[in-house]
């Protein structure tokens, strides 16, 4: 079987990203999600299903990098804020303990 094409591998990103952004916005909807976690899932999930950028995509190329590095980078961000609450509190069973990332990898 031939390895997957650059395209197909960008397909399949952008699937993944979509189910994490889903559901990061319904973590930070959960009341049972802790405060920092809920406030970091609810600004990446605004700023993802927002149109509005902080650079504007008719910048040639920044413009549509802030998207593919931003989100992603908050996504991680969320993850590592959820899972530091969760240590701290003792709580292993949160809404976003059953929220997981695949990891990107690019080449």
């Amino acid at each position: 079987m031939a390895p997957p094409s650059p395209l197909d591998r960008a397909k399949r990103h952008a699937r993944i990203l979509k189910r994490d952004v889903i559901a990061v916005w319904l973590a930070a909807r959960n009341p049972w999600t802790p405060g920092l976690p809920k406030l970091l899932a609810l600004i990446v999930a605004a700023y993802a299903l927002s149109p509005i950028d902080l650079i504007s995509d008719f910048v040639p190329v920044l413009g549509h990098l802030d998207g593919l590095i931003l989100v992603p980078l908050g996504l991680v961000v969320t993850r590592a804020a959820r899972d530091q609450s969760s240590i701290s509190s003792g709580i292993r069973s949160s809404c976003l303990s059953s929220f997981t990332f695949e990891t990107f990898t690019i080449g």
